[in-house]
């Protein structure tokens, strides 16, 4: 009975593995211009979930047995598939509209989108 968990436990991890680099990729399509904030916002609550998960499992396993062990396991592989597949199914990868830039001309260029940081240079 414990291939099942450690083979459960590794599959989930690779697929986590794999959502995470999805997760930094649309982030930055999503962010455009304002990417280096989202990513500290991101670095931090992973830091923080970092921290906070051992007192966690000291409350959930106060001895450290192989049952308790086995119920974080298959916890964790619950928690992971279902913000895999909900991150899957939510997920638009494109621009927010609040990060799109604003339209305007130049000196009679027609109009075309531009980056908020590029309106002085083109002006």
């Amino acid at each position: 009975m414990t291939f099942l968990p450690g083979f459960l436990f590794t599959i989930t991890m690779v697929v986590s593995g794999i959502h995470h680099v999805g997760l930094m990729n649309a982030s930055q399509i999503v962010a455009q211009q304002f990417t280096p904030v989202l990513a500290s916002v991101l670095a931090a609550e992973f830091n923080l979930v970092g921290l906070a998960l051992p007192p966690i499992f000291s409350l959930i396993m106060p001895n450290y047995s192989e049952e308790e062990w086995q119920t974080v396991f298959y916890g964790i592989v619950v928690i992971l598939v279902v913000t895999n597949v909900l991150f899957i199914a939510l997920t638009k990868v494109k621009s927010a509209k609040w990060t799109r830039g604003q339209l305007m001309e130049c000196e009679g260029e027609s109009e075309r989108e531009l980056s908020i940081v590029h309106l002085h240079d083109l002006c």
